[in-house]
């Protein structure tokens, strides 16, 4: 939390930048993760300096993203206060870097509209090269797009077309969640996050059960596309297929553990065994499995007959604390990180046990070449060889 007299000073002195930036640095420094393990004296110094040109406090921004890049590599962030003039929305795409393919595109969105296609490749931005992403927080995953508008030269690798098209901020709406069967013997689910209700957890467990038969013997999770979310939920979600508790939990820097639980259920009838007790799961994970997702996979971690399959994760931690700022900005600081159900902390990345190329355009098609490989291990396990 921030000092306990600062609410009490004048809104002109609280946002004053130079109070502004030692007071909020005062908060990192009593809750970050990292706290042991950086010279503040140094840091302090630094970041008043480059903050020392600012009038106001949001002009201190850039010199915080520094700052927290020191801190923990760029994994917390300050989110500035919502401006209700300016245009909101999002394009609906997200582009990786440093190849610039198109990884995911939202329905409903200005990108999707364009006839912008996951695979394809943004080769400009507004007439120049695509650039990497200038947020620290983003560290080299994702291309920087302007805003409120942009125009992109896009290029569709299967024709060679290449067309340049112009997207402005508008709505969007969130990936589903899917559950369907894989030639009957496998279960496949995909979690790219929540946004979809108080009742998500729910809708998708019962879709578990709906998709659930004698003859599924084990199971896909794609969290390949999942860049966060809430844990509880998730966990809920997936409960029939991760089991009980423990699952893991957050440790922070003291060492305090925090597992996780699962929410209290209203009904206990709604939980049930799955046809195959324990079945093996393979994990789909990639570059945009982030924060909760991230937290998914370290769950799944120590769990018997569980393999992931993939490139390696984000590398964003999912214990983050949201501390807000007197000027309408939100800390989010990064005050723990995920230990697996056995104790084992989880640093940076997750590489996966089984490294295959994402090919973005082929995302759950039968011809998904890390869907396929976790296929082929799935049913060379114990339960689905004994079905043969």
């Amino acid at each position: 939390m921030l000092d306990a007299a600062w609410p009490y000073l004048p809104a002109s002195v609280q946002t004053r930048p130079s109070f502004y930036v030692r007071h909020t640095l005062g908060a990192i420094k009593r809750q970050s993760l990292m706290r042991d393990t950086v010279d503040w004296a140094t840091l302090e110094r630094e970041t008043l300096a480059r903050a020392a040109s600012a009038t106001t406090a949001a002009e201190t921004l850039p010199a915080f993203q520094y700052a927290l890049g020191v801190v923990d590599n760029g994994q917390s962030a300050i989110v500035p206060a919502p401006n209700p003039s300016a245009p909101q929305g999002l394009y609906g795409l997200q582009v990786v870097h440093p190849e610039h393919v198109v990884a995911v595109v939202f329905a409903g969105s200005a990108a999707a509209a364009a006839g912008i296609r996951p695979g394809d490749v943004i080769e400009a931005v507004n007439g120049k090269p695509a650039q990497v992403h200038p947020n620290p927080r983003m560290r080299g995953h994702l291309i920087d797009l302007p805003t409120p508008s942009v125009t992109l030269r896009v290029r569709r690798p299967a024709t060679s077309a290449v067309t340049d098209v112009m997207l402005q901020l508008g709505g969007y709406r969130p990936l589903p969640a899917e559950t369907r069967r894989l030639d009957q013997d496998l279960g496949y689910v995909e979690i790219p996050g929540i946004s979809g209700g108080s009742d998500f957890a729910l809708r998708i467990r019962e879709s578990i059960y709906s998709t659930d038969a004698s003859t599924v013997c084990g199971w896909v999770i794609d969290l390949r596309r999942n860049s966060g979310g809430t844990m509880p939920g998730m966990l809920q979600a997936l409960r029939p297929i991760l089991g009980d508790s423990p699952v893991g939990g957050l440790v922070d820097a003291s060492g305090a553990s925090m597992p996780w639980t699962f929410p209290a259920e209203p009904d206990a009838k709604a939980l049930r065994p799955l046809a195959e007790p324990d079945p093996a799961v393979a994990l789909l994970v990639g570059r945009l499995t982030a924060g909760a997702g991230e937290g998914l996979v370290v769950a799944f971690r120590g769990r018997a007959n569980t393999r992931t399959f993939g490139e390696p994760t984000w590398g964003l931690g999912s214990g983050i604390t949201s501390i807000p700022l007197p000027d309408g900005a939100t800390l989010q600081l990064l005050t723990a990180r995920e230990a697996d159900r056995h104790g084992q902390p989880r640093d940076g990345a997750i590489a996966p046990d089984e490294t295959h190329a994402i090919d973005w355009s082929r995302i759950g098609a039968a011809d998904d070449p890390v869907l396929l490989a976790a296929g082929e291990w799935l049913r060379g396990q114990m339960a689905c060889r004994e079905r043969k």
